[in-house]
């Protein structure tokens, strides 16, 4: 977080000097505002990023050969998405439009100088959100006996059973600087089980895809 502070505060100092009044009034004031949001939340990311330890199951998940998910697998994982759903309500939306908004860069991957105290203000607005959903996503794990590992191989299979790209936002990294949404690879050979196990959730699938953007 204190590289990316610095790096966005160098960016402004430069940009407003070299603007002048305009600079200050339309890219440091908006900006600095956006890096003092971000800073009052530096706290609640060192808390997501803690949060993982208090899953309950540690083991080690051996991937089945086959790669095939169980009936079983399949509702606990689905179990896990509604219980984050419900806890944020009305919330959801918000990290809904985020993950639209965040996701769609231009081809070069890079924002333009108008679109960074937006940037900034979405990160303080999801901040608060992905803490209350990856609280009540460590309690439903336990719940349903999830180690991380297992839970993070069966989301890979359900995605790409579903036919859906898996796309993830790293809010730990922003203390690196690193804004960039990284696609994960899934696999390409898809067991007809899975297919046929994935069908029942294809018609409301959408409604999680915002949820795993931001690591959930």
């Amino acid at each position: 977080m204190k590289k990316f502070l610095i790096g966005c505060l160098g960016v402004i100092v430069v940009l407003s000097i070299a603007g002048g009044i305009a600079g200050y009034i339309f890219v440091y004031r908006p900006i600095k505002a956006g890096i003092e949001n971000v800073t009052a939340n530096v706290q609640q990311l060192e808390e997501i990023s803690k949060l993982d330890n208090n899953i309950s199951n540690k083991t080690n998940f051996t991937i089945p050969n086959d790669n095939v998910l169980s009936a079983a697998q399949v509702e606990r994982y689905m179990t896990v998405q509604k219980t984050m759903k419900d806890a944020l309500s009305e919330e959801i939306n918000i990290l809904d439009e985020k993950y639209t908004s965040l996701k769609a860069k231009d081809d070069s991957g890079l924002q333009s100088i108008k679109d960074i105290p937006k940037l900034i203000g979405a990160y303080s607005d999801i901040i608060k959100i992905v803490l209350d959903a990856k609280k009540s996503q460590v309690e439903a794990l336990n719940s349903t006996d999830f180690s991380l590992d297992e839970y993070n191989w069966v989301k890979k299979q359900v995605f790409a059973a579903a036919g859906q790209t898996l796309t993830n936002f790293d809010l730990s990294k922003l203390s690196n600087g690193d804004t960039s949404p990284v696609e994960i690879a899934l696999p390409t050979n898809i067991p007809e089980q899975n297919l046929q196990l994935l069908e029942p959730y294809k018609d409301n699938f959408e409604d999680y895809i915002g949820l795993a953007f931001f690591g959930l």
